[in-house]
């Protein structure tokens, strides 16, 4: 091809379905930023809006609801195998429709999905026809959970059409052995750029522009004649602040484009990024976690590169379009953020909510600090009230403080999402009798989501040490037989879900049923208005009001060194130090441990506190000095 014929230098980044609706993509996001700052040309079509506009939002958005759930209904994928595969996928769908989940909800039903699929190849054709796909060398898909069959079916389309192109693929989806395996599967994919991009993906582009060997770039996926070549892990951006900020007025565009609702109408936040990796998971990461793959390495930006960035959020896109809350889309909360960020976000005070993953073991003042920096939700990664079972997962936490952090966001007015997660190797019945028996105690406190039993995936110590940890015979889930006409040892590697069996010893006792309705009755419960408040009458008196189901004594009066202890208890405290603090508090009463103890088994007798082992805490929720968010 001659230099008047070739292809100009202009690169072109796809967000196709399943990816929701109501947020931008903050990695194809920033990209596009890297790129303009070297000078290189680069647009984003997020083609999952067109085809959400197509299929009907209300469908769309509950398809992603399920998005990565279990690793049993992949319907995102599904909704575009046909269109990929055609008739190397078995003709019936085997009963795959048929679970409750399809059959309770209108825009989730079975008849709904079977007409979102014959919706695909049509998108795809005008997909094809209406982009001018030849104004573009590299044209680059992000694939996250259920974005690679559709990712691949329009990339074989456009790599017929325009053979010239370069196609590369990137995401979470093509970590490790899934990116080596879809580069190896799917020929019209060039390039995978296998974990994060932001230094291996401007290279690659530079180098394709250059006709120059891609070879030497770590963490890129290329190919060598019929041999698929990893060229090994990416470099990583150590120092966060040197990105600069995502771009998203494409996406701004597109939603208008596409008459789909504004993000204020969606209910969704614009996403933000103060970190990566997971410092907890470099120490002890969580049994089940498949999540930071090969990049668990964490790094954060500043405090002040975060507090400008969320000022400029603000300015250029949040107010102008009426957009209330911030989805930082972290792992991990920063520890010493609370010195270095929270003061700054609490000094700007935009009328902004805030969004934050968190580790559970957060104190009571630092709950206070996270309400008065804007931090309305957390998802602290509570996942179980037994510490038993929180051993099993490493989450080095204990079910006490998981209950203290519940009953802090109940005070302070941050909302906790969590939800519980069970079926781990070596649990006991006696692990969820506890629970179940706890959450009647609880049942003024915010509330799990829900439970479900965990998935092994990928990039998990239980996948990664399956054997060690009692788990046998693991392989991909059934659906992805549905998905991917290849062979077993093909579909290992790009599955990301996988079944497994249980080694007898470790086998965990069958109590879903009853659990899952002690969960239903927490959430009827709180729904329903149960309290159980803390009220200060003067400085020595409190009055402990109990509004939760089958309270025997609605309210209690405590005062003198009674009221004092249970004070002192707002935060879990160990008996020997309840004792020593009341005799310092109360010089001239005699104050014997045999005393303590028993009031202290009172309050846990009528359900005002709960224990472990020897220490105590109090379970009545101050009257709140913040509102809910």
């Amino acid at each position: 091809m001659t230099a008047a014929t070739s292809p100009p230098g202009k690169v072109l980044l796809i967000a196709m379905p399943f990816y929701s609706v109501k947020r931008p993509a903050p990695g194809i996001s920033t990209l596009k930023a890297i790129l303009a700052r070297e000078g290189i040309r680069c647009d984003i079509r997020y083609l999952n809006l067109r085809f959400a506009a197509l299929a009907g939002i209300d469908t769309y958005e509950k398809i992603c609801d399920y998005l990565g759930d279990d690793g049993d209904t992949l319907i995102g994928e599904w909704c575009f195998a046909r269109a990929l595969f055609g008739r190397l996928l078995p003709d019936r769908d085997d009963g795959l429709l048929d679970s409750e989940r399809f059959r309770n909800e209108p825009e989730y039903s079975a008849e709904r999905l079977r007409a979102v699929r014959e919706l695909a190849v049509p998108f795809l054709d005008a997909c094809l026809d209406d982009i001018p796909w030849q104004e573009y060398r590299i044209i680059a898909f992000t694939s996250v959970f259920e974005q690679n069959l559709a990712s691949l079916a329009l990339a074989r389309r456009i790599k017929e059409r325009h053979p010239g192109v370069a196609i590369v693929f990137g995401g979470a989806n093509c970590d490790g052995a899934m990116g080596v395996e879809l580069h190896r599967q799917f020929p019209w994919v060039d390039y995978v750029c296998s974990g994060e991009a932001d230094l291996s993906f401007p290279a690659l582009v530079r180098s394709i522009f250059a006709g120059a060997e891609v070879g030497e770039i770590p963490g890129i996926v290329w190919r060598d004649g019929d041999r698929s070549v990893a060229s090994g892990p990416p470099q990583l951006v150590e120092d966060l602040d040197t990105l600069p900020p995502p771009d998203y007025d494409d996406w701004f565009a597109q939603l208008r484009q596409w008459r789909l609702p504004t993000l204020a109408n969606l209910g969704g936040g614009l996403p933000m990024e103060s970190s990566r990796g997971c410092w907890w998971g470099e120490k002890s990461k969580c049994t089940f976690c498949g999540l930071n793959a090969e990049t668990i390495h964490y790094r954060r930006k500043s405090p002040g590169r975060v507090a400008a960035e969320l000022r400029d959020l603000y300015g250029q896109h949040m107010k102008p379009h009426g957009i209330g809350q911030v989805t930082m889309v972290d792992s991990i909360f920063s520890m010493d953020y609370f010195e270095g960020l929270l003061p700054k976000l609490r000094e700007m005070a935009l009328p902004v909510g805030i969004f934050y993953e968190t580790k559970a073991n957060l104190s009571r003042e630092q709950v206070r600090e996270l309400r008065r920096a804007g931090v309305l939700w957390i998802q602290p990664g509570i996942e179980s009230l037994s510490t038993p079972v929180l051993k099993l997962m490493r989450k080095g936490v204990t079910a006490l403080r998981n209950i203290q952090l519940l009953r802090d966001c109940a005070e302070f007015g941050v909302h906790p999402i969590w939800n519980f997660l069970t079926g781990f190797p070596g649990e006991r019945e006696e692990d969820y009798q506890r629970m179940m028996a706890l959450m009647e105690r609880v049942s003024h406190l915010p509330p799990p989501s829900g439970f479900s039993r965990f998935c092994l995936q990928r990039f998990s110590p239980y996948f990664d040490e399956a054997e060690r940890h009692g788990i046998l015979n693991v392989r991909p889930k059934p659906f992805y037989r549905h998905l991917y006409p290849v062979d077993d040892g093909a579909l290992a590697n790009i599955a990301y879900f996988f079944d497994f069996d249980y080694r007898p010893d470790v086998a965990p006792p069958d109590l879903d049923k009853p659990f899952s309705a002690a969960v239903t009755r927490w959430q009827e419960v709180h729904a329903a208005g149960a309290f159980l408040t803390a009220e200060a009458l003067g400085r020595d008196t409190l009055r402990l009001i109990d509004g939760r189901p089958g309270a025997t004594h609605r309210r209690v009066t405590l005062a003198g060194p009674q009221r004092e202890l249970y004070g002192a208890c707002s935060v879990i405290r160990p008996i020997a130090d309840l004792v020593g603090l009341m005799r310092e508090r109360f010089p001239g009463v005699a104050i014997r441990e045999r005393d303590v103890r028993e009031f202290l088994e009172d309050m846990v007798n009528l359900g005002l506190m709960a224990r472990e082992e020897e220490r105590y805490l109090s379970l009545a929720v101050p009257r709140q000095t913040l509102p809910p968010p």
